[in-house]
């Protein structure tokens, strides 16, 4: 298949992914049905975003924390938002009470959403309602759950001004310590995960829609649980990248019936190009 990312050939794997050749993003090879994702999502009474339920809200309050930390450091305080794919996630609220004009799309209204946001119910896909109607956009945990990386990408430039700011937070593949594991990335669980980006694929992949990248770095919220993620993910790596290079088979082997334990993520911001 084609990735859908870059538009490069891929490597079909033994866990329903295929791993792109040019930029290393990760693809299901067959995406759910649009009646699929909404029956899959509406189920989720509770959603808030992956991880352990127990201690979630806590966890999702540092983490809303720390998005809008990297929103205000690219978009002034007043500046018109649409946050995407909200879920149980209290970004919203913070970004509202710091001063943001915000506006919610998602699938179902979140729970807890501050009556005063704007919400807008429905997907991210280019629509004349939403048309450059915001300064800055933001999708957070978001853009693994699409199953046409291409539309998404689209729909967030048009919704975005000339000039404006898109920040996106998203699990991070395709770097040397993933590419070199013998394991493959926990991260990939359809029909949740269904597309896993690296830093030149999701580059490119905003690019062609007239976005360019002005920031990237691994995400965490503190530097204990930094140093934590990321080192896990070095001693993978590391040992995978001699394991490959004495007995590739057995790396391969690994590789398709393992799932890494460790779980990189990485925060990017984009700037629409004023044409």
């Amino acid at each position: 298949m084609t990735c859908r990312v870059c538009g490069g050939s891929t490597e079909a794997s033994g866990w329903n992914g295929a791993t792109c050749v040019s930029c290393a993003s990760i693809s299901v090879v067959t995406p759910p049905s649009a009646e699929r994702l909404a029956e899959c999502y509406a189920s989720y009474s509770d959603y808030h975003g992956g991880g352990r339920r127990h201690g979630a809200k806590e966890r999702q309050k540092k983490y809303a924390i720390t998005y809008l930390s990297v929103v205000k450091r690219f978009a002034p305080d007043n500046s018109t938002l649409l946050d995407i794919g909200s879920a149980n996630n209290p970004f919203p609220n913070y970004a509202a009470e710091t001063g943001y004009r915000v506006t919610v799309l998602d699938y179902v209204r979140p729970e807890g959403l501050h009556s005063a946001i704007a919400f807008v119910q429905g997907v991210a896909v280019p629509t004349e309602r939403l048309r450059e109607r915001f300064e800055v956009v933001t999708a957070f945990a978001m853009l693994e759950h699409c199953s046409d990386p291409k539309t998404t990408s689209t729909a967030l430039a048009s919704y975005c001004r000339p000039g404006g700011t898109i920040v996106i937070m998203t699990p991070l593949v395709g770097d040397f310590w993933e590419r070199h594991s013998a394991a493959h990335s926990c991260w990939f669980f359809p029909p949740e995960h269904l597309h896993l980006y690296s830093k030149v694929g999701i580059a490119k992949l905003f690019l062609e829609v007239g976005c360019k990248m002005i920031y990237f770095r691994r995400f965490e919220i503190s530097r204990l649980r930094w140093f934590a993620r990321y080192g896990i993910a070095a001693v993978e790596g590391t040992a995978g990248s001699i394991l490959r290079s004495v007995a590739p088979q057995l790396w391969c082997r690994r590789r398709a019936q393992k799932k890494s334990i460790s779980q990189q993520m990485a925060v990017y911001v984009f700037t629409k190009v004023v044409v």
